[in-house]
């Protein structure tokens, strides 16, 4: 069981998922606003629908996201210009800064994970993980 994938996989997300929860509460965010603000910091404005499925949750959870960062300041809604009965959202300027922060702080975690990896080893990984990722993607169509 050791030496099996899905073990080593849970080992190595577990302790990610722990070390990227602490700067979270650390920074005063809530779970899953991470992935919020990368998702807009990537995609610029987008509807609470892609965001959604850019970051893998389901509406309820994006919409109680949504509105606590909205209450926070973190980011806005507005009339999406294409379609008058729909919103996108934006982030604010301290929305930006925070994405920023959480870059920055996830960017360190990342660094201190790969530090045991020369650069061949860490691109070899990503390209490996990209591969595994594809073949998940492909089993649920």
């Amino acid at each position: 069981m050791i030496d099996s994938f899905h073990f080593r996989l849970m080992q190595l997300q577990n302790g990610h998922h722990q070390a990227l929860q602490k700067e979270v509460r650390r920074l005063g965010l809530s779970a899953g606003q991470p992935k919020i603000l990368e998702c807009l910091s990537f995609c610029g404005p987008a509807s609470p629908r892609q965001i959604g499925a850019v970051c893998m949750i389901d509406k309820a959870t994006a919409t109680i996201l949504l509105d606590k960062m909205v209450k926070d300041g973190l980011v806005e809604r507005f009339a999406n210009p294409d379609d008058g009965r729909s919103v996108l959202i934006k982030m604010t300027e301290k929305g930006k800064k925070m994405a920023g922060k959480v870059d920055a702080a996830f960017a360190q975690i990342d660094e201190k994970v790969l530090s045991c990896l020369s650069f061949h080893e860490r691109v070899q990984l990503m390209k490996l993980l990209e591969k595994l990722a594809a073949q998940y993607r492909e089993a649920d169509r």
